[in-house]
């Protein structure tokens, strides 16, 4: 099969050159040299790796006239082979190599997706491509035909695999494959006097665009269950599966049950207390139940007359770095926002108010939100590679440095953090105080990490007798595309691009990193 594809091509090249008889049979007898890149074009990764493999080989043996039209031809026809498949990188290992999945091939068996995966190689090949099924709603995996699946988590020797089923549970639900939940849609009856279904009972909880069905609110345990709405890229709106805690005031994602705090007056916190307001009404919890835990219990009141109260504290601030997630939404370090009332977030010179809508204190993550919305999201990376070379961007030492963006350039040192913690990278490139939530980026100008300290030189000092030099830590982006997607924050996700160099890295660094300012 290879053989003739290759004497096709040979063919081809030659009437592209001339008529004559005897370049129909240069034709001929190329064919067989180009014939083993036909077999190699079968196991590459790409097209363009095959042409570029084309190009140096093949041009050792024949002019350049017969190699550019030959390899023009191959590199053609395997463009339109490669445009009748669908395959989406899921996630990219350190070495180099990564998985994908055909998005074509989803489909639903029973309460399962299953659809095709396979690995590539450093040197272009692949594997022989698998089945495998996928339950969205546990975040578990198996090779078919098993359907037996087994957990996946993000952490771990394997945690490819759960990569490769959030991929899959995400373009499941927008091939509305699935709902919300995660459980597969079923098949659409539409009989002449079928009943069309009810339609979702919406209910607006912040601006115009995100709301709750207030139909679908039921009981679970301490928990309310319930489907949201929210505006997603391209237009038209998602629904996803939450769970709310009214005495904590917390919510998170129903496929995990991670809960995440809220606060008033933000997006997730009217979420909760429209939620928890309604099924109160609804009879489905007490008052006492709808009711946010008292912080302090209320103090027994004197029967003197009490003290006149201490004069106020002086108002004081603090900044930090941040970045831009979805033009609306913005990620910085919990330690930056901690025990703040209020914030302000700066683009070059235009500052804009801040709303805290959620945080998560084990993580070192807190998301902001601003009225405006401003272009330039990046793009947030799978996971960082040991070694890649990085940029940090953002506004260190605030009131002694300049004011303008700063960036520093190192590369990535370890996977893990101190005492092998696995949420962390250990990275070069210099930190200083404010630089804490801004982004680490990888060439591209994706999103590798977020800046969140530096190793304390002088009590590290006192314990090794020597002082560390440029041992700083980020947060891996695993971790933080699972806060992103707790608190359904629409981000963008590709594997690295076209390396940048530092110019054009740090220019594009400037359109999503932001300086962080709270007030206490």
């Amino acid at each position: 099969m290879h053989s003739f594809i290759a004497a096709r091509i040979g063919l081809m090249a030659g009437a592209m050159l001339s008529g004559s008889r005897q370049a129909w049979l240069s034709a001929v007898r190329f064919a067989i040299v180009i014939a083993r890149f036909c077999r190699y074009a079968g196991i590459a990764r790409s097209p363009q790796s095959v042409n570029r493999r084309c190009r140096s080989e093949v041009g050792q043996h024949h002019g350049r006239r017969w190699r550019n039209a030959v390899c023009a031809a191959l590199f053609l026809t395997l463009m339109a082979r490669a445009s009748a498949e669908n395959w989406l990188v899921t996630y990219r290992f350190p070495s180099g190599t990564e998985t994908s999945i055909d998005v074509d091939s989803l489909q639903v068996v029973g309460e399962v997706i299953r659809y095709r995966w396979r690995a590539l190689g450093l040197d272009g090949t692949t594997s022989a491509t698998r089945d495998a099924v996928a339950n969205c709603r546990d975040r578990s995996r198996a090779n078919w035909p098993s359907v037996q699946t087994s957990p996946t988590s993000p952490t771990g020797e394997l945690n490819q695999a759960y990569y490769e089923v959030v991929t899959v549970c995400q373009k499941a639900l927008q091939l509305r494959l699935t709902r919300s939940d995660g459980v597969p849609a079923e098949p659409v009856a539409a009989p002449a006097t079928a009943q069309s279904p009810k339609a979702a009972n919406w209910i607006v909880t912040y601006g115009s665009e995100f709301a709750i069905d207030g139909d679908s609110i039921e009981v679970s345990g301490d928990l309310l269950r319930y489907r949201n709405r929210y505006p997603r890229y391209g237009g038209g709106f998602a629904e996803s599966g939450v769970v709310a805690n009214c005495r904590e005031r917390t919510r998170g994602d129903w496929t995990d049950l991670r809960m995440y705090a809220t606060y008033p007056d933000t997006r997730n916190g009217n979420e909760v207390q429209v939620v928890c307001l309604l099924a109160q009404q609804r009879g489905l919890i007490s008052a006492e139940a709808a009711a946010p835990r008292a912080k302090q219990p209320p103090e027994a009141v004197a029967a003197v007359a009490s003290p006149p109260p201490p004069p106020a504290k002086p108002r004081t601030s603090s900044s930090g770095s941040g970045f831009l997630v979805d033009g609306r939404s913005v990620v910085t370090n919990f330690h930056v926002v901690e025990g703040c009332t209020r914030f302000s977030v700066r683009r070059d010179t235009t500052t804009y108010r801040a709303k805290l809508e959620a945080t998560t204190e084990r993580n070192d993550l807190a998301l902001l939100s601003i009225d405006a919305l401003l272009p330039g999201a990046p793009s947030i990376r799978f996971a960082a590679m040991l070694g890649e070379e990085v940029m940090v961007a953002g506004h260190p030492l605030s009131g002694f440095l300049a004011s303008d963006l700063i960036v520093t350039s190192g590369q990535v040192n370890s996977l893990a953090g101190m005492g092998n913690d696995p949420s962390f990278l250990q990275i070069s490139a210099p930190v200083q105080p404010g630089n804490s939530g801004g982004p680490l980026i990888d060439r591209s100008g994706g999103i590798v990490g977020v800046v969140v300290s530096k190793v304390n030189v002088l009590r590290l000092a006192k314990v090794t007798g020597d002082f560390a030099q440029n041992i700083n830590f980020a947060i891996k982006p695993e971790v933080l595309r699972m806060f992103l997607e707790a608190n359904r924050v629409l981000y963008k996700s590709t594997p690295p691009g076209k390396r940048l160099d530092g110019v054009a890295l740090a220019e594009r660094a400037r359109g999503f990193t932001v300086q962080v300012t709270c007030e206490s």
